[in-house]
């Protein structure tokens, strides 16, 4: 039972999270992610994916998949491109279960309303405490013509 599960978890490899760090520093590298998706300088956008990301991280959604730092500044950009005004918000606290977290969010459109999509994200923190996967699950899917789908 608890005990069997707590021993297991002893013997896990401790993250930098585990090893001293606090909810807040969760909490900031999720902001900083949210911040991304609705930088509209390139330079300011690709600072807050460095320390954000890992060199070789990975973000997955049902419609769009991106590999690396490249790749997520790629995708960030053609977002912005595609839907100029539109922001991204985290919509409810974080659920943190050892190195993985997981969140709602949702887009939407300038001047506020229905979310043009919405979901939830789940991550998993590298040891460095920087993202290393996120995974993005849609509510709603939103349609975004001429979008390139693997970056």
């Amino acid at each position: 039972g608890w005990e069997q599960a707590e021993r297991k978890r002893a013997s896990l490899p401790a993250t930098s999270m585990e090893m001293g760090d606090t909810m807040s520093d969760y909490t900031a590298v999720i902001d900083r992610f949210v911040d991304l998706w609705n930088e509209d300088v390139p330079a300011r956008r690709r600072a807050l994916i460095d320390d954000t990301f890992t060199e070789d991280a990975a973000y997955v959604a049902p419609l769009v998949n991106a590999e690396g730092q490249e790749g997520i500044d790629a995708l960030a950009a053609e977002l912005k491109a595609h839907l100029p005004g539109y922001t991204f918000h985290r919509t409810s606290e974080l659920d943190v279960n050892h190195d993985f977290v997981r969140y709602n969010w949702a887009i939407l459109p300038p001047g506020g309303g229905e979310p043009f999509a919405d979901g939830i994200d789940i991550g998993r923190f590298a040891p460095d405490g920087r993202l290393e996967v996120v995974i993005a699950f849609f509510d709603k899917i939103p349609v975004v013509e001429g979008m390139t789908t693997t970056f």
